[in-house]
């Protein structure tokens, strides 16, 4: 026993005795190779190549493509997007505070839905009724956005707006189209004028839902003009902002539709952005993800357009990063306007004549041009406003300029210089101005003129819609015209025959009066005096041989 404690003893103590050795080895080793170092190094470089790899798999090509307003001297560096274009627009002034590849041609996507809502709106009735066609449900890709609603099926053209802009639903925008332009194509031409309206310069579109079309193009610059004006349109921003919409179950629809808006910056945690009044989202295969957004802080409302960007999340945050740069980088300063300083009297020159020196008629001191009382500019915060140049651009608009960009913009109307003077009569032939008494105030260049076209405007406007909604009555109403009308037609039509004939025979007396002018004109008095005695002696013996045939006459009887 006490044997086998000792062997063991003795295998403890050379089991520590290996493990001293071990220890020592390992402490020279470290010592002479420091294996930290060479693990460092390692390590480096493994973090280098990731580091590449990172970029070139984060960053595509669009991330660094040149951003247009960085350029301007004295303007706030705007942070680089994926997006191949991008702006930000205060929709006030119309300033673009950012800029990347601005008019560069981008395929829209469902963005285009703005433009459609917004002609729809500007053409159409909210309660009148938008059927579904064979062709409006049909058409379309099978797994493009919609609302599955079936052939036959009816809904109200406001029902079919929220269907647009919350769900993106192509068949409610093909419906729409249908109903609003008669066809695809009417509705796309309806889309391009209101296009042309806005001021847009590399726009064209063919339909109303944003599919992939080669001949189907915007720009950033442009969807934002759409988007200001669309904001405008007090349903239109209704619709933008409205979070869920349900369009119930009835005797024309089969089933229920609940809507959810698509622009999850209005509301979805994580996306939500403060001020956010809605927008509008687009994603096709040639689009990539394409996003407009409308933001509003304390009285400034921007509008923020990205297309292309890959990624439905990172144009949200990309988006985010934009307007926080328009809203802290950038103030709204007001330049007053001295519209009233040129009259027609100092366009037409002190020296007036004609009637306007007798008359002296007040027409002549009014303004020859009307503006604001102020324009609106958005500049760099630390810009002092003196920096802003005010010209004038074709167009009838001041521009106000930046370092060579525009800050902002008003319309100009100017007045005529052709004023009406009142009737005059001279008391005496003394032109001093102690024997002159003006007329009454002429008529100038008022606001009565105005009211009464716009009155004509509306007039005609609600004529066409009530004509619109009620063809048939509208038909009928056009015979029961037609009928009553012909007979004044044709007595018109007979008078100006009558007239006609009169003008020509008035005509002709004029030319033989001038032609008998210009003969006594070429004349001398001598001919003129004997051809006047030739002409008595002629009348004197045509009576002689009338007087002398009565008395034969009488004699006769």
């Amino acid at each position: 026993m006490t044997q086998q404690v000792r062997q063991k003893e003795e295998r403890m103590k050379k089991q520590k005795a290996g493990i001293l050795y071990a220890l020592a080895a390992s402490v020279f080793f470290t010592t002479v190779f420091p294996i930290n170092t060479v693990y460092a190094t390692e390590q480096q470089e493994t973090e280098d190549i990731e580091e590449e790899t990172t970029q070139e798999t984060e960053y595509p090509e669009s991330y660094f493509l040149p951003i247009e307003s960085n350029a301007i001297e004295g303007w706030p560096a705007g942070p680089q997007v994926e997006g191949e274009a991008a702006v930000v627009m205060d929709a006030e002034t119309g300033t673009f505070l950012y800029s990347k590849n601005m008019e560069a041609k981008e395929y829209p996507a469902s963005i285009t839905k703005i433009m459609t809502t917004l002609v729809a709106l500007e053409h159409g009735k909210l309660k009148s009724k938008v059927k579904f066609s064979e062709w409006s449900v049909n058409s379309l890709e099978t797994d493009s956005s919609r609302l599955w609603m079936d052939v036959g099926e009816w809904i109200t053209l406001e029902q079919a707006l929220y269907g647009i802009i919350l769900e993106s639903a192509n068949d409610c925008a093909n419906a729409v189209a249908e109903k609003i332009g008669g066809s695809e194509e009417g509705f796309a031409e309806l889309m391009n004028q209101k296009a042309a309206e806005l001021g847009c310069v590399n726009t064209h579109f063919v339909n109303a839902h944003g599919l992939h079309n080669e001949n189907h193009y915007t720009c950033a610059r442009d969807m934002a003009l759409i988007m200001r004006a669309a904001m405008e349109n007090e349903t239109y921003a209704k619709i933008a902002k409205t979070i869920e919409y349900i369009i119930p179950k009835s005797k024309h629809v089969r089933e229920e539709h609940v809507l959810v808006n698509h622009q999850k910056m209005l509301f979805r945690e994580g996306f939500r952005y403060k001020g956010c009044l809605g927008g509008k989202t687009g994603f096709t295969e040639a689009a990539l993800n394409t996003l407009v957004t409308v933001a509003q802080r304390k009285g400034r409302r921007l509008i923020c357009v990205i297309m292309r960007t890959n990624g439905p999340d990172k144009i949200c945050w990309e988006t985010k990063d934009l307007l926080d740069y328009g809203f802290k980088k950038f103030k709204r300063e007001e330049i007053p306007v001295a519209d009233g300083s040129v009259t027609r009297q100092d366009v037409m020159g002190h020296a007036i004549f004609g009637k306007a020196a007798v008359m002296n008629a007040p027409a002549l001191s009014e303004s020859m041009l009307f503006t604001a009382g102020s324009a609106a500019v958005s500049i760099p915060k630390g810009v002092d406003v003196g920096a802003v140049k005010q010209t004038f651009r074709r167009g009838n608009k001041f521009s106000y300029i930046f370092n060579g960009w525009q800050v902002g913009e008003i319309p100009a109307v100017f007045n005529t210089v052709d004023i009406e003077i009142p009737e005059w009569n001279l008391i005496n032939t003394d032109l001093s101005a102690d024997n002159m008494e003006p007329e009454t105030e002429a008529a100038g260049f008022g606001k009565e003129a105005e009211e009464v076209l716009e009155s004509i405007k509306t007039g005609w406007e609600r004529a066409w819609s009530w004509i619109y909604e009620h063809d048939i009555a509208a038909a009928l109403a056009g015979l029961v015209l037609i009928i009553l009308l012909l007979p004044m037609l044709i007595i018109a039509y007979i008078r100006n025959r009558n007239s006609q004939k009169i003008r020509k025979q008035r005509q002709k007396e004029r030319e033989e009066r001038t032609r008998i002018e210009k003969d006594i004109d070429s004349k001398s008095i001598s001919e003129i005096e004997a051809e006047l005695r030739a002409g008595l002696e002629k009348h004197r013996q045509e009576q002689e041989k009338t007087e002398q045939n009565i008395s034969e006459e009488k004699k006769e009887e």
